[in-house]
Parts: structure tokens; C-alpha cells; sequence
């Protein structure tokens, strides 16, 4: 009985170390995210300031304005990110609690953060309108979205004539799927060198980046944009099917059906628990594993499908 009883206790103390080191790899990973994200804000509110003191005796009014506008902007962004910091030592998590959010809305506001980068490299950004709602956390979208821009403005573009576009659309095959949800595919394209084959899933790990990628960077960019979508049980992918340059796919939720169009369409997306009758199935919107974390609460969750993302540990 005592050599049973000792390895039942061994194999529940080694449970429990994996689950510490898992939770252990998440707080890191969250905390890289928020001070990468952080930085790149804090160096456009720098620049903006910056931009704003030296204009203010030869600027006309409604350029000041202007100015003083962007700088308000990114002093509200860095207060965001500072409220996550917070609940992060507090509660071991930040916001992910998902609601409705017009991805048009969020696309304005990073560009007219970013506004100044992307002038300054001459870059054309050409929003294909409309674009849809999805139900995620807005901020993490908003995060989400700022760094596929920052990526595709200081890794990719062609010199001469920099372009990046911006589209969105439903799903066609979920639309055509009755047991599908609803999914929203996300889109920036950048008409740089592009991104070779064979390092397609190399781009998305966190600290990577491509010999030829430009030095301002951390690696970290796509690696959080990929980890936002997995958390609502969506996947980020390089688009092979693009011509010339780098498309990257970001699919997302896209809103809930109402309750009544349950069984015709599947279930309901607010179900936090296993796949059942509504539930969320356990695959992704192109037939990938949902990764199986809680994805309707806070970030980040213990996840034992997540052993070997953050290389730190």
C-alpha cells in the first residue's frame, strides 16, 4: 500500500510542478507582450510630444490640434496597457472578456496612432470597406492589429512604392458550414520581398525574426498576434494563395447567433464549457484543434496545450 500511496503522491507532485511551469511560461509571455506593446507606444507618445512642441510657434491651429489629439491618444493607450500591468500583479491575468467590436473603428485608431511611421516611410494604406464586427476583447484586437501594421511597416513594403492593405471578410466556408460559428477573416497585406516558405511557422515564435527583417524590432510582434487569436479560438497563418509580397490571415470570431438559430447554425459562442449542446467545437474555423483554454475570461489561463511556446522557461 505505501508503494502505491508514495508513487500516487509523486505523480501528483509532478502535476503540479507542470502545471506551475505552465502557468510560470504564460505570466512570461504576457509580460514580454505588454512590454513590447508598451515600448512601441511609449515611442510613438515620445515622438508625438516631441513632434507637438516644435510646431507649437509656426503650426496653424487646427494643426496643434491635430497634434495634440494624437498625443492624447497615445497617453490613453499607455494608461490601458498600464491597467493591465495592474490586474496583472493583482489577479495573475488581464482583460479577455469578449464583446462586440467594429473592426473599422479599432483599423481608424491604429492608423492615426501610427500615423506618423507610416508617413514617414511613405506608406499608402488602402482599407478595404466595409469591414465586420467580431466578438473578441476590443483592446486585444486593437493589439492584435497594431502589431500586424508596426510588423508589415517596419519588416515589409516594398521602398519605392510602400503599400499595405487592410480587408476583412466572413468565412465562406463557415457560411456555407451549418455546425461552423461564425468566423471573420482578418487580412493585411504588404507588398514587400515576402516571407520565404519555409519560414512560415518560423515568424510566429516569440524572439524570431527573419534575417532580412529590419533591426528595430523584438521578434515579438507576430508571435502576440498569433497567441491573441488562439486565445479565442482562432489561428494566424501566412496566406501562400497571395501574390507578391506578404499576406498575413488572422481568422477571428465573428458575432454570435442569436439563441433561436442555435440548432440550425450550431451553437451559441458565450458557452465556457467542453463541446456539448452549446458548446464550442473542438476544432478551429479551417478545421485546426481549438486550443483548449477558457476563452472567455482572463488571459493568461493554464493550458496544457501550451508546454513549449515560450522558449524562457
Amino acid at each position: 500500500m505505501g508503494g502505491k500511496h508514495g508513487a500516487s503522491l509523486a505523480r501528483d507532485n509532478a502535476h503540479v510542478v507542470r502545471q506551475l511551469r505552465r502557468t510560470r511560461r504564460e505570466l512570461d509571455h504576457v509580460i514580454r507582450a505588454l512590454s513590447h506593446d508598451m515600448s512601441a507606444n511609449f515611442m510613438l507618445l515620445e515622438d508625438s510630444f516631441s513632434r507637438l512642441r516644435r510646431s507649437l510657434d509656426v503650426a496653424p491651429a487646427h494643426k496643434l490640434v491635430e497634434m495634440a489629439d494624437h498625443v492624447d491618444a497615445c497617453l490613453r493607450e499607455s494608461r490601458r496597457f498600464l491597467d493591465d500591468l495592474v490586474r496583472l500583479g493583482k489577479t495573475g491575468s488581464v482583460e479577455m472578456e469578449p464583446e462586440q467590436v467594429e473592426l473599422g473603428g479599432v483599423v481608424d485608431e491604429v492608423l492615426f496612432e501610427l500615423h506618423e511611421p507610416l508617413d514617414r516611410r511613405g506608406i499608402i494604406v488602402r482599407v478595404e470597406q466595409p469591414l465586420p464586427r467580431v466578438w473578441c476583447n476590443r483592446h486585444r484586437v486593437k493589439q492584435l492589429i497594431s502589431n500586424l501594421i508596426r510588423n508589415a511597416t517596419k519588416h515589409g513594403c516594398d521602398a519605392r512604392e510602400p503599400r499595405i492593405t487592410i480587408r476583412a471578410r466572413p468565412d465562406a466556408l463557415a457560411r456555407t458550414n451549418p455546425d461552423a460559428h461564425p468566423t471573420v477573416l482578418l487580412r493585411v497585406h504588404d507588398n514587400g520581398r515576402g516571407i520565404p516558405p519555409e519560414k512560415d511557422e518560423e515568424v510566429f515564435l516569440p524572439g524570431r525574426r527573419l534575417s532580412t527583417a529590419s533591426d528595430d524590432g523584438s521578434g515579438m510582434g507576430l508571435a502576440i498576434v498569433r497567441k491573441i487569436a488562439e486565445h479565442y479560438g482562432g489561428e494566424a497563418w501566412v496566406d501562400r494563395e497571395s501574390r507578391g509580397g506578404t499576406t498575413i490571415v488572422v481568422a477571428l470570431p465573428g458575432m454570435p447567433l442569436p439563441a433561436q438559430d442555435t440548432d440550425r447554425h450550431g451553437p451559441s459562442l458565450d458557452h465556457d464549457g467542453p463541446h456539448e449542446a452549446g458548446g464550442p467545437p473542438p476544432y478551429g474555423p479551417h478545421g485546426l484543434p481549438r486550443p483548449r483554454r477558457d476563452r472567455h475570461r482572463s488571459w493568461p489561463v493554464d493550458d496544457p496545450s501550451d508546454d513549449d511556446f515560450c522558449p524562457t522557461a
